[in-house]
């Protein structure tokens, strides 16, 4: 198995409060220090929070941390692993696997009931997206250019999102479905040929700032969104809207046509 290194920091809310370095061969090795002194397995499962992973194979010792709330990676080209493990993480809050060489299915997320962010764009997962519908604490989800299927219907109710990127996947559905995501700052549906609908279905989006629909099979006319006052960037290349916005908000819009 392939010598890894991980950095592993606890933190509480965003205060650093333990810094540990771990060595990861064969088996979960725990060295450097804490205090001065090296602490035994059982101290840091207890206590680790935060983890920066690089060169590592497999992620099956992530389980050895069961206070685990944060994975980040360092260098994603050398992290690879089934995304299995998660099954049995329930704590976990923010995972950002984004451009690594994970694998496994979306079903091994469905119990994230604490879950506020999750990247994973360009790695290996693959699944249908009805698995994430449970993840009623999501923020931040982005799925750009992974293997996913399934119905926008199955994350309407997500009301928390404030960031949705599917682009460049198999998703598919009304824009409608969107409609009570009124948190979105941020959706991202590029070459998503599957999205089907009008984009005056997204008028209740008050505090979006980003939208692309570049490649969608969205319709509609533009004076439609007129309650949309926070956006700055608007992408429909390639769709059939139509129109132009109200001259308040296009003032202040880069738009892409």
């Amino acid at each position: 198995m392939s010598r890894g290194r991980i950095i592993a920091i606890s933190t509480l809310v965003f205060v650093i409060t333990i810094a540990l370095t771990i060595e990861y061969r064969n088996s979960v090795e725990y060295a450097d220090y804490y205090n001065g002194e090296a602490p035994n397995r059982y101290f840091i499962g207890d206590q680790v929070e935060h983890i920066i992973l690089e060169d590592v194979s497999d992620l099956a010792f992530l389980r050895e941390f069961y206070n685990l709330k944060y994975i980040q990676v360092q260098n994603p080209k050398s992290v690879a692993g089934n995304i299995e493990v998660f099954l049995d993480m329930p704590q976990l809050i923010s995972v950002d696997l984004g451009e690594t060489d994970v694998r496994g299915s979306l079903e091994s997320l469905a119990n994230l009931s604490q879950l506020k962010s999750l990247n994973l764009n360009f790695t290996r997962v693959k699944g249908d997206i009805k698995h994430l519908s449970a993840l009623k604490e999501l923020e931040f989800l982005s799925l750009d250019g992974i293997m996913v299927k399934g119905e926008l219907s199955v994350i309407s109710d997500l009301s928390r999102l404030e960031f949705l990127k599917l682009s460049n996947s198999g998703i598919s559905g009304e824009l409608t479905e969107l409609g009570s995501l009124k948190n979105l700052t941020e959706l991202n549906l590029l070459y998503c040929g599957g999205i089907t609908g009008n984009i005056k279905s997204l008028n209740t989006l008050s505090k979006l700032q980003v939208l692309v629909l570049h490649n969608t099979n969205v319709t509609g006319d533009l004076s439609s969104i007129s309650a949309l006052h926070e956006l700055q960037i608007l992408d429909i290349e390639h769709t059939e809207i139509t129109g132009d916005l109200n001259s308040e908000i296009q003032s202040k819009v880069d738009i892409t046509r």
